[in-house]
């Protein structure tokens, strides 16, 4: 038996309006987990950010692992809000989400647990 699928917690302040409809299979061609175990597709990442949320509103992930939904987020121009228990990883997601900004020509990178 082979099982493709995976779910999405997806929560929401108040009622939530959807923004577009949603397909039941993303296509992607994710090769592996280079910087983590439950490491993500970015192409999917991408679509439920995109199809779930409005360019002005904050995606967060309880569970950033190595940054992908950080990635896909700030890329689609919204707010991201990351937090991940393990500093090893978190160092890793820092520094993936930092290149990405860096190859979109954006230097906004706000470490919250440096701050304090």
């Amino acid at each position: 038996i082979m099982c493709a699928a995976k779910f999405l917690l997806f929560y929401s302040k108040g009622k939530y309006k959807p923004c577009r409809p949603m397909v039941n299979l993303i296509a992607s061609n994710h090769q592996g987990k280079r910087y983590h175990p439950w490491q993500q597709s970015s192409v999917e990442a991408e679509y439920c950010i995109a199809q779930l949320s409005k360019g002005e509103e904050i995606i967060c992930d309880p569970f950033m692992g190595s940054g992908t939904t950080a990635i896909a987020a700030l890329g689609s121009g919204r707010q991201f809000i990351g937090v991940e228990i393990k500093p090893e990883t978190f160092t890793i997601a820092q520094k993936r989400i930092t290149e990405s900004l860096q190859v979109r020509g954006l230097t906004s990178f706000t470490n919250k647990e440096e701050e304090s």
